[in-house]
């Protein structure tokens, strides 16, 4: 089977699985579309528009999420709100003021690079675009252009928004969709590597299946989350279809061999990987946040070992001297570019 057969049979199977893709509402009227009309009226202005006419300009973005926990019901979807990055004020409320120093950052990037680069280490930092910027069309009011850190980065962050779109948001999960990984992991190693972006995608799509899940709950749907209250409306969107990535064939779970200290980042776990039938035999250290459990099985298809390290933009040179990678990759959802830490403050080695 040549490439564009495996394209055809992909884009089949994504048209008859796939629930969130270009017209949800059409295809899911009984469980996709939510009700943005009970919307609190207290952030609309004088001249009394509805929910569906909302532009930023009318919004007092404080008074819209003070009683929201971290859910705010979109068009056929759900958005993150209230969260310590405040994702969707940084793209559209023009007073909210960011924390980010660009100067600052893209130095200490070009300086994180030459570190890694002077070890042999292939180093990029990709930033997964956030959902109000994926699906700003669903957002429940009106907005132009979104204010983007990312923007503003240059050659020191590639945006992921090239490679992914709306169709890979799940409706009830902040993060993006594990179908997502191998069009991620793809346009990683072509900017790493001497191959196109259709080379590597070809090659990881021979490696894993993917397969239906009929019930999933995002992590927008958890009690700590849930801005709604019980009853019918969470009993909709509890659980939802979604599709998920696995190996075709078995890999190893590594955890128990790595050092005690890497085991854990404060109490967030490591992943390690090995994976004896891989593309290749390279080894990759993913320096990530919550995003990397939904994308490693794409990464573990082409490398033979994959360690996922929640850093927190913390660097910890003593992992990077154990493992020893190939290749480096930082990888961040986008919100959590406003509150970074810099490399060149932890770490004082000139270029």
């Amino acid at each position: 089977m040549n490439f564009q057969d495996i394209c055809k049979n992909i884009f089949r199977f994504f048209k008859k699985n796939n629930h969130t893709e270009e017209n949800p509402t059409k295809k899911q009227n009984n469980t996709n579309n939510i009700d943005t009309s009970s919307i609190s009226t207290d952030i609309i202005s004088s001249n009394r528009k509805t929910s569906n006419d909302l532009t930023t300009s009318d919004i007092d973005f404080n008074s819209y999420f003070k009683d929201l926990k971290k859910t705010l019901l979109g068009r056929d979807t759900i958005f993150l709100v209230n969260d310590t990055n405040n994702e969707i004020r940084q793209h559209y409320d023009k007073s909210y003021v960011g924390h980010i120093d660009y100067n600052k950052f893209i130095k200490s990037q070009r300086q994180k690079k030459h570190y890694f680069n002077k070890q042999g280490m292939n180093y990029a930092f990709f930033a997964i675009p956030d959902k109000s910027i994926l699906q700003k069309n669903r957002l429940p009011f009106k907005t132009n252009t979104p204010y983007r850190h990312v923007d503003k980065l240059g050659e020191v962050v590639y945006d992921l928004k090239d490679v992914v779109d709306e169709t890979d948001c799940d409706i009830t999960d902040s993060h993006i969709k594990r179908t997502a990984g191998p069009k991620i992991n793809a346009y990683i190693l072509s900017k790493f590597h001497d191959k196109s972006y259709e080379y590597y995608l070809e090659k990881i799509y021979e490696k894993i299946k993917i397969y239906h899940v009929e019930k999933y709950k995002g992590d927008l749907m958890s009690q700590k989350n849930w801005s709604y209250g019980e009853g019918e409306l969470k009993d909709k969107y509890y659980y939802v279809p979604t599709d998920a990535v696995n190996l075709v064939n078995e890999y190893e779970t590594l955890i128990d061999e790595a050092p005690e200290e890497f085991k854990l980042y404060k109490k967030r776990p490591s992943l390690y990987f090995r994976n004896n039938q891989s593309i290749s035999n390279k080894k990759l250290l993913l320096l990530s946040d919550s995003y990397a459990e939904r994308l490693f099985h794409s990464f573990i298809a082409y490398y033979r070992e994959v360690f996922a390290y929640w850093d927190h933009w913390d660097f910890n040179e003593d992992v990077v001297k154990w493992y020893n990678p190939d290749d480096v990759v930082e990888l961040r959802g986008e919100r959590f570019l406003d509150n970074p830490l810099y490399f060149s403050d932890m770490y004082h080695e000139e270029i």
